[in-house]
C-alpha cells in the first residue's frame, strides 16, 4: 500500500501549494519549465534530462514565495531581483531536492558573461532559464511574438541558447502555444513521467513543509519535531512498517494549508483574536485542498485530523475518539508536544515538567488519548532525545541560512 497515489504526485501536491499562494506565479513557472524543456528536445537530449530541465524551470522561482518579489518578476524589465534566487538555491539545497542544480536557480538572473564558477552544462541550463523567463514574460504580456533581435539587443543570452530558441520554436510552436494554451498537454505529460523512489519523495515532502516553514521562521522546527516526536511514539506503540510510513507523511504534511495563512497571522507576538483564530483553522481545510486525491485515504486522515480531541471538541470536524485510528491519535498528540517545546512567536519553549503537566492535564479532560500521552510521559527523556537528534541538522541548517544568504547577496547584488 503507497502513502501517495503514485510518486509523481509530490508534484502535484507541490504545485496545488504554490497556485493557493500565487496562482500567477505558478503559471509562470509552468509555462518556463515548458520552454526549457522543449528547448532540449529540441536539443535531443535524453527524457530524463528533459524531464529535469522541466522540473528545474517550474521551480525556479520557487524563491519568490518568501520574499516580497512576486509582483516584480511579472514584468518583463526587472532589476535586482536577486533576493528570490538565493532563497530558491537555499530551498533546493536544504531540501537536498536536486541539489545538485541549486546553483542553476541561484544564477537564473544572471546574464551569461557573468556567471562564474559553474560547469558549462550548469551555465547552459541557468542561461536557457532566464532566456525562456524573459520570453515567457514578454509573450504572455504582449500576447505576441517575442522579437528576437531584442532578445540579443540586451547580451544577456549566449548565441547557442538564442539560436537552440529559435530552432524549438520554428520545430514546436514555442510562442503560438503559449499564447492559445495548448502547451498544457506537454506540461501534464511532464509531471506524469516523473518517477521517484522513497528516499527522493522523502527529499520532496521534505521540501514541500519547507515551503511553509521558509514563510515563517517562528514554525521552523514545528513540523520536523512533530514528524520526529510522531515516529517515536509510534515505534514505541508498535506501529507496523506501513503504519510508521504513513505516520511519517501525514505529519509532514499536516500544515500544508499554512502556505495561504497570512504571515501577520502566523507570526503574530500574541494571542489570536476569535476572528484570526478562525482563520487560522481554515489551515487544515486548505490542506485537504491540497492532498486530496494524490495521498492514500489513512495519510490523508492523518493530516487533516491532527487537531481533533478524542472528546469531540476538536476541529474541524468534531470526531470523537472511537472514530480515530491511533496513527491519527499520535500525530494529534505530537504537534502538541511540538507546540509544547518550540519557541513561537507569542512564548518561549516550555521545559521538560511544564510539559508533561500540560499533557497529563489534556488526559484527564480527555482532550487528547490517554494511552498515547502516558507512552509520551513514560519515555520522555528518550523521545525529547531522539526529536533533538533528528532535527539538529536542519535547524543548524536553518541558523545559518541568514549567514548565507546574506553573503550570497553580497556577491550576487547584480542581478538582470
Amino acid at each position: 500500500m503507497k502513502v501517495l497515489g503514485n510518486s509523481n504526485c509530490i508534484l502535484h501536491i507541490i504545485s496545488n501549494m504554490l497556485k493557493m499562494q500565487n496562482a500567477k506565479l505558478l503559471d509562470h513557472g509552468s509555462r518556463v519549465g515548458y520552454l526549457v524543456a522543449k528547448m532540449l528536445e529540441a536539443k535531443g537530449l535524453s527524457e530524463k534530462e528533459v524531464l529535469e530541465g522541466y522540473l528545474i524551470g517550474l521551480l525556479h522561482d520557487v524563491g519568490a514565495y518568501k520574499t516580497e518579489e512576486i509582483d516584480k518578476l511579472i514584468q518583463f524589465e526587472t532589476k535586482n531581483v536577486c533576493e528570490h534566487s538565493i532563497y530558491g538555491y537555499l530551498i533546493l539545497e536544504l531540501s537536498e531536492i536536486m541539489a545538485d542544480k541549486a546553483e542553476i536557480i541561484l544564477h537564473h538572473h544572471t546574464p551569461w558573461n557573468k556567471i562564474n564558477g559553474l560547469s558549462a552544462d550548469k551555465k547552459e541550463l541557468a542561461n536557457l532559464i532566464f532566456l525562456a523567463d524573459r520570453v515567457e514574460i514578454y509573450v504572455r504580456s504582449k500576447q505576441e511574438p517575442i522579437d528576437i533581435e531584442m532578445l540579443k539587443k540586451h547580451q544577456f543570452y549566449s548565441d547557442e541558447n538564442l539560436e537552440l530558441f529559435i530552432k524549438a520554436d520554428q520545430k514546436y510552436d514555442l510562442q503560438k502555444r503559449l499564447m492559445d494554451g495548448s502547451f498544457i498537454n506537454d506540461t501534464e505529460k511532464y509531471l506524469y513521467r516523473a518517477e521517484f523512489s522513497k528516499d527522493e519523495l522523502k527529499k520532496w515532502i521534505r521540501m514541500a513543509a519547507l515551503l511553509i516553514d521558509f514563510r515563517s521562521e517562528s514554525t521552523v522546527t514545528h513540523t520536523i519535531t512533530m514528524v520526529s516526536a510522531s515516529v517515536a511514539i509510534a515505534k514505541k506503540m508498535g506501529l507496523s512498517r506501513q503504519q510508521l510510513d504513513e505516520v511519517y507523511t501525514g505529519a509532514y504534511i499536516h500544515d500544508l494549508g499554512k502556505i495561504a495563512i497570512p504571515l501577520e497571522i502566523l507570526e503574530k507576538p500574541g494571542k489570536l483574536t476569535f476572528d484570526e483564530m478562525e482563520v487560522m483553522k481554515t489551515h487544515i481545510l486548505l490542506t485537504g485542498n491540497i492532498i486530496r486525491g494524490h495521498v492514500s485515504d489513512n495519510v490523508y486522515k492523518i493530516a487533516m485530523r491532527h487537531h481533533e480531541k478524542v472528546n469531540g471538541r476538536g476541529y474541524p470536524y468534531g470526531i470523537e475518539d472511537e472514530e480515530m485510528t491511533l496513527a491519527e491519535k499520535i500525530v494529534a498528540v505530537a504537534d502538541i508536544y511540538s507546540a509544547l517545546s518550540g519557541k513561537r512567536s507569542y512564548k518561549d519553549k516550555f521545559d521538560k515538567e511544564k510539559i508533561i503537566s500540560i499533557m497529563e492535564q489534556l488526559a484527564e479532560q480527555s482532550h487528547n488519548d490517554k494511552d498515547v500521552i502516558q507512552v509520551l510521559v513514560d519515555n520522555f527523556d528518550e523521545i525529547s532525545n531522539y526529536v533533538e537528534q533528528e532535527c539538529a541538522e536542519i535547524l543548524n541548517n536553518y541558523l545559518r541560512l541568514k549567514e548565507r544568504y546574506l553573503k550570497l547577496h553580497e556577491i550576487f547584488s547584480i542581478c538582470a
